[in-house]
């Protein structure tokens, strides 16, 4: 029997995976495939003039657009972020109260793709590698069974 893999795959794979660093908080992220990825890179692409080269252009990705799109689109929503938490991703004022939960707007989200290097290693790692879905996945069975 022959199966063809374009068929059988699964366009829209999302997970809650847990962020190892901080308890309690998990992120629900979108998997990105090789495709979806370079996709996503073409749409934040800008032409500028090569000032190394004069007279010839030069394509880079904007990387503010880029984050923008990764956190409408990729990293869908969170749970369990406080402000204590947030303290050990960024750098924050102490007027907050550590215990009050930080909502995952698209501006949150993106603030912490852009400065927290912690957090944004582990994403763009997570966002990309099947393994992470494969795991979540088999949890969830686990946990069906008990």
């Amino acid at each position: 029997m022959s199966i063809n893999l374009r068929k059988s795959r699964v366009k829209d794979t999302v997970a809650w995976i847990k962020y190892p660093e901080i308890d309690g908080f998990e992120v629900k992220i979108k998997y990105l495939s090789k495709k979806d990825l370079l996709a996503l890179g073409k749409r934040c692409t800008v032409k500028q003039m090569d000032v190394q080269n004069p007279g010839q252009t030069k394509e880079d990705i904007d990387q503010d657009q880029y984050r923008k799109l990764v956190a409408k689109e990729v990293l869908l929503d969170w749970k369990g972020l406080t402000i204590a938490g947030a303290k050990v991703l960024i750098s924050l004022g102490e007027d907050f109260d550590d215990a009050e939960e930080v909502e995952a707007t698209e501006d949150n989200k993106k603030l912490l793709l852009e400065e927290s290097i912690n957090f944004d290693s582990w994403f763009q790692n997570v966002m990309s590698s099947l393994t992470h879905f494969r795991a979540k996945k088999t949890e969830e069975e686990l946990d069906n069974l008990n």
